[in-house]
């Protein structure tokens, strides 16, 4: 709380016991991050989403601006279908930072950014080659030297029952997809600086 104001103001400090029920019944919780004034919680087949922008609030004809609590907004699926769209299997297959919240549908085999309020595909320069081979697990990092996010995918070949491997960058300036690269990781950390990729191969 602060001193001088009523409010508090913080949106990432919940009530002990404070709850929201979501009715609609789209799979287990996976992930839920901040982006802005935005909360969202992800789950296995959709995107739900709390706007917690501020609203102007009077009282004894005084103006103030204020910021609701968090379970008391209204939440909104970002898309509405019975069976679910931009959902999220896997926990580990998204990445946030400033270009906003990036994450791999494994069910469609879609990349989306969700930022601004609004959420897009970002896989049309290579959706022929998800919709071919159909990664099933996906890892971000983020180069910051190069504005540009480093995806590493598996998939099945086509011509063998092995799984492959590939690692593809995207440009998040220019919004292109722009290499493929002769490089693999398991996981990838980001300090305000730099990047550390795990790399934890037994063969």
């Amino acid at each position: 709380i602060i001193a001088d104001e009523s409010n508090e103001n913080s949106w990432r400090v919940f009530p002990l016991e404070g709850y929201k029920d979501i009715t609609e019944n789209k799979g287990i919780i996976t992930n839920i991050v901040g982006v802005g004034t935005t909360f969202l919680v992800h789950t296995e087949h959709s995107l739900f989403m709390f706007d917690r922008s501020n609203i102007l609030q009077t009282a004894n004809k005084e103006v103030q601006l204020a910021m609701p609590d968090i379970f008391d907004v209204d939440y909104k699926e970002v898309f509405t279908s019975d069976l679910g769209i931009c959902g999220l299997q896997d926990r580990d297959a998204h990445i946030v930072d400033q270009f906003g919240y990036i994450f791999y549908d494994n069910d469609a085999h879609r990349i989306y950014k969700f930022g601004q309020g609004k959420i897009e595909n970002i896989d049309l320069d290579i959706i022929q080659f998800l919709n071919k081979y159909k990664p099933y697990r996906i890892r971000f990092a983020n180069d910051k030297e190069a504005s540009r996010l480093l995806v590493n995918m598996y998939f099945h070949s086509t011509i063998e029952a092995i799984p492959q491997e590939e690692t593809l960058s995207f440009n998040y300036v220019i919004n292109k997809w722009i290499s493929f690269h002769d490089y693999v990781f398991d996981a990838a950390f980001n300090t305000k600086q730099m990047l550390y990729y795990l790399i934890n191969r037994k063969d």
